[in-house]
C-alpha cells in the first residue's frame, strides 16, 4: 500500500497549524492537533480518536496514494460492481458544517464514495464532476466529532492508479465573486451567486465591451461574469432549458449593408461555449449556435449600414473559460486552418469537405489523438476509410475498424453494400413484418439544410 497524508491549511485553521496533524497507518491512531484554543461551541476538543478498522489510513486535509494493486473492498452505489481497487480513509470532522472531498488531478477514472462508518450507510457518492471530467467530488454536512470513511473507489476493473484526495470545509457563502470556483457548493459561481448581488464587477452591463473595426477580433473571458443572456440553443439543464452560466456580450454596429459573420475561434476559445446574437441589448433573437464545443460557433447576420447587433459569448452548461471572437466577412470556401467557420456551413477546418484534401488535415490512423481535429479519431475519421486496420468486414454485424459503424453503415462498405428498396413488402393483410437491421445498409439519409443567415427584422 502506498499513501501518503499531507497536513494543508484547507480547514479554515480547525486542522493543521504550529506542528501540524499526525497521523498512523491502518489500525493506528491519528491525533488530531490544532495549535490553537478550540472553541468549545462548535469545535472537538483534540484527541485520541482510533481509525475505523476498515481504513487504510488517516485524512485531514489532503492526501495523496495509489490504488493499483490494491483489493476491492467498497462496492460504491454510482458504479457497476466491476472490481476495481479502492483505499479508504477516515475522516474525523473538527465542526459542524459542510464538507467537500475531491479527486481532483488523479491519473484515472475515480469514484468518490462517503460512509457513516465501515458498515454504515452511504452518505455521498460520485463518479464525475461533469461529462468532461473524471475527477469525483462529493458533498456531506457533518456533526463536530463525527467520523467518516471517505473511499477512493475506480470505475471499473481497470480504473486504478496515483490519486490525489483533497478534504475542505465549505463555507455558507461565496467566498470570492470572480475566482471562477463555487465556494459554497451550491450550484452557482462567482456573480450568478445571489451572495454577489452586491459586489461591483457583478452588476449588470450591456454590452460588456464594443467591437472595433471590421474585419476584427475580440478577446475576453466570462469567468466571474454575470449570467445575462439565456441562449435558446442551451438545452443542457434537466427540464430542457438554459443553464445558468456566465457571458460577456460584445456590441458590433455594421458599417455597411452585407452579410457579417461572427465566431468563436478555436484554441483560444477553451471552454464549451455557445453564441447567441440580438438586434441590440435584449432585444429580438437574431441567432444561436451550439453546433461546437470549446469553439467553432458561427452565425451569419444580415445587417443593414448602422445596424447594431449584441453577441454573447455564453457557455453550455454553466461553463466559462476564456474565448476570442472573429468578426468577418464570410468566404465561399473554408480556410483550412485558422479555427473557425470561414463560409458559415457548420464546419470548421478539417472538418469542411472544402478542406479533405489539404495537406494539414491528414489524420494518423492508429494513434488514438484527433490530428485534424475535425472531431473523429483513427478509423473513425473519413480520411483512414482505405488506411491498412481501418477495413471493415461488411456483413459480420461487428464494428471491425472501432469507428462506431457497423458493416453497411460504414462508409468503407460502400462498394459492397447495394442498396435494395423495399427490403420487404407490407402484404395487405399482413401489416406487421418483422426483421433486422444488423447488417443492413443505410440507404436513406436526411438532407442537411444549408446554412442560412439571419435578417433584422423590419
Amino acid at each position: 500500500m502506498q499513501l501518503r497524508n499531507v497536513g494543508l491549511l484547507l480547514l479554515a485553521g480547525c486542522i493543521g497549524g504550529a506542528g501540524g496533524p499526525e497521523t498512523a497507518d491502518k489500525h493506528g491512531e491519528t491525533v488530531v492537533t490544532d495549535g490553537v484554543a478550540p472553541d468549545t461551541a462548535t469545535e472537538v476538543e483534540p484527541t485520541t480518536v482510533p481509525l475505523p478498522a476498515c481504513a487504510d489510513g488517516a485524512l485531514t486535509a489532503a492526501a495523496t496514494g495509489q490504488t493499483q494493486g490494491e483489493a476491492d473492498d467498497f462496492q460504491p452505489s454510482c458504479t457497476e460492481p466491476l472490481g476495481a481497487p479502492d483505499l479508504a480513509f477516515g475522516f474525523l470532522a473538527p465542526h459542524a458544517g459542510r464538507y467537500a472531498f475531491d479527486t481532483r488531478g488523479s491519473a484515472f477514472d475515480t469514484v468518490l464514495t462517503v460512509l457513516d462508518g465501515c458498515d454504515g450507510d452511504e452518505l455521498a457518492c460520485n463518479d464525475d464532476l461533469d461529462d468532461d471530467d473524471t475527477d469525483s467530488e462529493v458533498l456531506v454536512t457533518l456533526a463536530a466529532g463525527q467520523q467518516v470513511v471517505v473511499v477512493v473507489d475506480g470505475y471499473d476493473d481497470v480504473s486504478a492508479g496515483l490519486f490525489a484526495l483533497t478534504a475542505t470545509a465549505v463555507p455558507d457563502a461565496e467566498a470570492a465573486c470572480g475566482d471562477g470556483l463555487d465556494d459554497d457548493r451550491d450550484g452557482r459561481i462567482d456573480c450568478i451567486d445571489p451572495d454577489c448581488a452586491a459586489e461591483a464587477a457583478c452588476a449588470p452591463a450591456c454590452p460588456d465591451r464594443v467591437a472595433v473595426g471590421f474585419p476584427t477580433t475580440v478577446t475576453g473571458s466570462t469567468v466571474g461574469r454575470p449570467d445575462e443572456e439565456r441562449g435558446p440553443c442551451d438545452s443542457s439543464a434537466d427540464d430542457g432549458e438554459a443553464t445558468e452560466a456566465p457571458d460577456e456580450s460584445i456590441s458590433f454596429t455594421a458599417p455597411w449593408d452585407g452579410t457579417y459573420g461572427f465566431a468563436t475561434v478555436r484554441p483560444a476559445t477553451d471552454f464549451d461555449s455557445l453564441l447567441v446574437a440580438r438586434f441590440g441589448c435584449g432585444g429580438p433573437l437574431a441567432g444561436c449556435d451550439d453546433t461546437w464545443s470549446h469553439g467553432g460557433e458561427s452565425l451569419g447576420l444580415d445587417l443593414r449600414a448602422g445596424d447594431t447587433v449584441v453577441v454573447s459569448v455564453d457557455g453550455y452548461g454553466g461553463r466559462a473559460g476564456s474565448y476570442e471572437l472573429a468578426i468577418f466577412v464570410p468566404n465561399a470556401y473554408e480556410a483550412c486552418g485558422d479555427g473557425y467557420d470561414d463560409d458559415l456551413d457548420g464546419a470548421v477546418d478539417c472538418a469542411d469537405d472544402d478542406c479533405f484534401y489539404e495537406a494539414s488535415c491528414a489524420e494518423d490512423c492508429a494513434n488514438g489523438v484527433d490530428d485534424n481535429a475535425d472531431g473523429d479519431v483513427d478509423c473513425a475519421d473519413r480520411h483512414c476509410i482505405d488506411a491498412a486496420g481501418c477495413a471493415e468486414d461488411c456483413a459480420n454485424g461487428v464494428d471491425d475498424d472501432g469507428d462506431g459503424l457497423v458493416d453497411c453503415t460504414d462508409p468503407g462498405c460502400a462498394d459492397d453494400c447495394v442498396a435494395v428498396c423495399p427490403e420487404d413488402t407490407l402484404e395487405a393483410m399482413a401489416p406487421t413484418v418483422t426483421g433486422s437491421t444488423t447488417g443492413a445498409s443505410d440507404d436513406y439519409t436526411a438532407a442537411a439544410a444549408p446554412r442560412r443567415t439571419t435578417t433584422r427584422p423590419t
